[in-house]
């Protein structure tokens, strides 16, 4: 038998969801329909997020949620992104983005501020993901 083989699982067995309302609503707050990043679920990226360090994947987790819609790149505010995560050495946070440089999650760009970043579309992206080509005549 696999050990990694997902187990049948019957809806009708589950308690109920605590985070369902009775109205099937999530929240009793409006929530925007396209406030949120996707990280693409493939074996492959699994493994490559599990293999990050620690204070690479706070700092991929934080990333998610700075990304903006339909944009490829991103400017790391590395001053509130210490302040947000506790992050106390300006060589720990160098590290985790060496770190998510070198597992081309990021890639940075000829930009002058030099904090400014690609995302690998194939790993995390907020919007459509739609590959850009150039038109051939």
């Amino acid at each position: 038998m696999n050990r990694y083989k997902k187990p049948a699982i019957n809806k009708d067995e589950l308690n109920s969801n605590l985070f369902i309302l009775e109205d099937n609503r999530i929240s009793n707050v409006d929530l925007p329909d396209d406030v949120y990043s996707k990280i693409y679920q493939t074996p492959s990226n699994r493994k490559l997020i599990v293999s990050l360090s620690d204070v690479a994947i706070r700092l991929f987790v934080w990333l998610s949620f700075e990304i903006d819609e339909g944009k490829d790149w991103l400017w790391i505010n590395h001053k509130r992104y210490m302040d947000e995560t506790g992050v106390k050495s300006l060589n720990t946070y160098k590290k985790a983005c060496r770190e998510l440089l070198d597992k081309q999650v990021l890639i940075l760009t000829s930009h002058s501020n030099k904090q400014v970043y690609y995302i690998n579309p194939q790993i995390l992206y907020k919007g459509k993901r739609v590959l850009k080509s150039k038109q051939v005549d």
